[in-house]
């Protein structure tokens, strides 16, 4: 039923089987791949996936080598429900200014150089929310106006809240 592709290509050993559910790669070809045949000896090798030395580790190491260079370590710690003033560049034709963004963190992403923070404000009875990248050179620098003592990881409740009922407790209030 399936034909082998060691006729035409004799260092390959992977069977060619009919579409599986996945498109265009057929169930036979990922399993051949999940057992880590050789693909070329002449060329670099499969690995099983759980040792250490294999290529998907070791495109993982460079990866985190290049993301580690541009983490940025000036910014301070902020964590949700302190209220945080973002100094931002901004272009505006050809030339650049500083932009401040005031608000409260509704929430974090931490994932290496692709974190990110929302700041939520209200500007003429208005709700602004800003998404920001933590590690972004346009970010000039971040100051901590006051910590607040929230206990949620999100605070989107915050979004149907407004005047008085939209404050967050702050640390020195306790």
């Amino acid at each position: 039923m399936f034909a082998s592709a060691a006729d035409r290509h004799p260092e390959q050993k992977i069977l060619i089987g009919p579409v599986g559910h996945f498109g265009s790669i057929s169930f036979e070809l990922l399993a051949t791949l999940r057992n880590a045949l050789t693909i070329r000896p002449d060329r670099a090798q499969f690995c099983p996936l759980s040792k250490a030395g294999s290529p998907m580790s070791m495109s993982l190491s460079k990866i985190t080598a290049l993301d580690s260079a541009s983490l940025r370590t000036d910014l301070p710690q902020f964590r949700v429900g302190d209220t945080i003033a973002v100094h931002y560049k901004i272009v505006e034709g050809d030339k650049l200014r500083v932009q401040v963004f005031k608000g409260v963190v509704l929430k974090r992403h931490r994932s290496g150089i692709r974190s990110t923070f929302t700041v939520r404000k209200v500007s003429f009875n208005v709700g602004v929310e800003r998404i920001f990248m933590q590690h972004s050179p346009r970010i000039d620098k971040i100051e901590v106006v006051s910590r607040g003592v929230v206990r949620r990881g999100r605070l989107f409740y915050l979004r149907n809240l407004s005047g008085k009922a939209a404050r967050v407790r702050d640390e020195k209030d306790r």
